[in-house]
């Protein structure tokens, strides 16, 4: 009640980039051991250095974008509905 519409929109985009930085981290952290396990047995194999890199921006655009319909949401409620049993 009574917060701006910009203040809500920061706080919903943040709360979906936290879990997706989160979730890019524990994927690269499982997937990096198992691909240099495989390596031998699969030469072809191959992350180059810049694909780890390149995903994060991708990543994480489509948690903000997945968040603007939380956004929109979370705006335009009436707070009567909100606090209704």
């Amino acid at each position: 009640l009574g917060a701006k519409a910009g203040y809500i929109v920061r706080v919903i985009v943040s709360q979906a980039m936290l879990p997706g930085l989160a979730g890019y981290l524990l994927g690269l952290l499982i997937t990096s051991p198992i691909i240099r396990i495989a390596q031998p047995h699969i030469p072809w194999i191959s992350t180059p250095w810049w694909l780890p890199v390149g995903v994060l921006l991708p990543a994480l655009a489509m948690c903000g974008l997945a968040s603007i319909l939380s956004v929109k949401a979370a705006i335009t409620v009436e707070p009567a509905k909100v606090f209704r049993a």
